[in-house]
């Protein structure tokens, strides 16, 4: 298999194992990527333990069942680098990162998120009746 679309972004290799880890910040999953992967650990890597990680800024779930395939989130990374980035300065500036792109967020809804949510329309019907000139879109 030679596939100039087949650019791992990082690529993990010890004695008896191999990872591929493909990083997304601000996009998903490219055509059959993650298959073109698990084609290239098959064919290119014989009996050694593979490994494939996917790693998104949003979610994107994936299934897929071999090479011990794990899905993590920068959250993640970025709730990690928090427990020790106090000790590593290089820890502390990569979380710094994280931060400043807006991957350290969970990106995910907590309960006082839902209830705002569920105000809005109320909220934008009030003003609009008070106010009406106001355009309020809702």
């Amino acid at each position: 298999m030679d596939r100039p679309d087949c650019i791992i972004d990082l690529l993990l290799v010890g004695e008896n194992n191999i990872c591929f880890i493909e990083n997304k910040v601000n996009s998903g999953e490219g055509w059959e990527q993650l298959d073109i992967y698990c084609e290239a650990l098959t064919v290119h890597f014989g009996d050694i333990e593979k490994h494939l990680v996917y790693c998104t800024k949003f979610t994107d779930h994936k299934k897929i069942a071999e090479h011990n395939f794990k899905q993590i989130r920068w959250y993640q990374i970025a709730d990690i680098l928090e427990k020790y980035k106090l000790d590593d300065p290089y820890l502390h500036n990569y979380h710094n990162f994280l931060n400043h792109h807006n991957m350290a967020q969970k990106n995910s809804f907590s309960p006082e998120m839902i209830i705002a949510m569920k105000n809005i329309k109320e909220v934008a019907e009030t003003l609009t009746q008070r106010a009406p000139c106001l355009p309020i879109k809702t």
